[in-house]
């Protein structure tokens, strides 16, 4: 969680995830997006965390 904060500061959000099979992470959220005039892009990143506090995957998406 510290070099995750490192590089890319606090989230925009935290919360909880249950993934079946596997249980229960911390999951960070990030949001970035930029508009001009009538268009939107966005990008979007999830980080998932066990509970030693290492990234255990993440996912991303976006429109850019």
């Amino acid at each position: 969680m510290e070099t995750v904060l490192a590089v890319l500061g606090q989230p925009q959000g935290r919360g909880k995830s249950y993934l079946p099979g596997q249980g229960l992470f911390d999951v960070w959220d990030y949001f970035f997006a930029v508009a001009t005039a009538g268009d939107v892009k966005q990008k979007y990143l999830l980080v998932f965390f066990d509970n030693n506090r290492r990234v255990q995957g993440y996912i991303w998406w976006s429109d850019f």
